[in-house]
């Protein structure tokens, strides 16, 4: 458990280590919070970027895998507080993913209130360290975001990019989410069984399907409006999903037109 002031610049050292099979510097088996005062921070994980500016805090669970780079807008070096928690009772079961916290001003207080430059060979008996940072930790936790709900925002931003563009490509949707295309894929075939692109053809073919029965536009002209570089792709991906072709569903459910 060591909480500490903190004044640097450039890749932040301690308290890595460099794991040889990824080959990326990786934070150490602890809890972390950092409290940017100065400048800003920069993690990378997974293919991911986050950014803590001054006067937000960074979180990051154990194990971590990513690097972090500390950034400062002046000639001052960025400065600010670390502190990370281990073998706390409760914390090792919390649910949370890397993210940026927007503090309020009683965890800003409940934070600094922790004593400073803590080592494990402080007296058994002295009771702060650990009262002040579970006061802290309960504070924290009133802001912090449950990764099942992170998940779920990520996921509904994706599909509701999907519905409200049709000229677009699965790293369009990454970035619009500000995630990599490897992390998106990963989310939706753990969360919702299928593929970014899966999704997309789906969508698609559920667009289409409005503009057969509603519309007098040919079968190339709506393949194209909902985001198909094929007619001969949409007709696959339609009939698969309708059990007849775009021209044989037109024709069973067209509305009459004027």
């Amino acid at each position: 458990m060591i909480d500490y002031n903190f004044n640097t610049s450039g890749l932040f050292a301690f308290n890595y280590y460099i794991d040889h099979n990824t080959e990326k510097n990786v934070i150490s088996s602890l809890f972390t919070f950092i409290y940017v005062k100065n400048g800003f921070c920069q993690l990378t994980y997974d293919d991911t970027v986050i950014t803590a500016n001054e006067g937000q805090i960074l979180f990051t669970p154990s194990d971590t895998k990513g690097e972090l780079l500390f950034y400062s807008k002046t000639k001052e070096q960025c400065k600010g507080i670390f502190f990370h928690v281990r073998f706390f009772a409760g914390v090792n079961n919390w649910d949370y993913h890397p993210q940026v916290i927007n503090p309020t001003e009683n965890v800003i207080h409940y934070l600094e209130e922790v004593p400073k430059n803590i080592n494990y060979k402080m007296p058994k008996k002295d009771c702060t360290f650990i009262k002040k940072a579970y006061t802290f930790l309960e504070a924290v936790q009133t802001v912090m975001v449950k990764s099942n709900h992170r998940y779920s925002e990520l996921i509904e931003n994706a599909i509701e990019y999907m519905f409200n563009n049709s000229k677009y490509s699965i790293s369009d949707v990454a970035r619009h989410c500000n995630i990599s295309v490897r992390y998106l894929s990963k989310l939706f075939e753990k969360n919702i069984g299928i593929s970014p692109v899966k999704m997309k053809q789906k969508i698609g073919a559920e667009k289409a399907e409005e503009l057969l029965t509603e519309t007098n536009l040919t079968i190339d002209e709506i393949a194209s409006r909902v985001g198909f570089e094929s007619t001969a792709h949409f007709r696959k991906v339609f009939q698969s999903r309708f059990f007849v072709s775009p021209r044989e569903f037109r024709k069973q459910n067209k509305l009459e037109l004027r």
